[in-house]
């Protein structure tokens, strides 16, 4: 079976068109050679097209994921600049204690910078999570943590209502 060289370059025509991200249906249900590439040409093009969709949707998850732990890194930083000025004007049970927790969000904060090291490594799928059952009071804590100077200078108060276990990496959760 001879294929036309119009064919041919129509098919090439048809290939640089999906190549530049056009969205085309090149099959053919005709037999013969031409038609079988022309069907895996399209095969090929829309296995492309999801890979770009995968590959889209992981860079909007690793986008929010830095801004969060951006976001997350100005809460303890605040918090130990609060607790630094605070420290010099404090009598010395205060200044124990503000020592205590600038400690706390010196952890924290070295904590999330470990997470964003992480993050590479989780793009890569060499991250594991390690999941433990875990209470919601105990998890709610764990991210309060980094707040309560701030709570305490304000004089707020968090109230922890109800009780249920749940299966989650806690330090990545909180």
């Amino acid at each position: 079976m001879w294929i036309k060289k119009s064919e041919l370059e129509g098919l090439s025509a048809d290939v640089k068109r999906l190549i530049a991200g056009e969205d085309i249906d090149v099959r053919d249900n005709r037999e013969g050679l031409l038609p079988i590439l022309k069907n895996d040409i399209h095969t090929l093009a829309a296995f492309k097209k999801e890979q770009v969709s995968v590959l889209q949707a992981e860079r909007e998850v690793l986008k929010d994921t830095l801004a969060d732990i951006s976001h997350q890194l100005k809460t303890p930083l605040t918090s130990m600049m609060i607790m630094a000025d605070l420290l010099e004007e404090a009598p010395p049970p205060k200044q124990a204690e503000f020592l205590a927790n600038i400690k706390i969000s010196l952890q924290r904060t070295e904590w999330l910078v470990s997470v964003l090291l992480k993050l590479a490594k989780l793009d890569a799928g060499t991250v594991p999570f390690r999941k433990e059952n875990i209470s919601s009071s105990q998890l709610i804590e764990a991210a309060l943590s980094p707040l309560k100077i701030q709570l305490e200078i304000k004089r707020q108060e968090i109230e922890i209502d109800g009780e249920e276990l749940i299966a989650c990496d806690k330090g990545w959760t909180a």
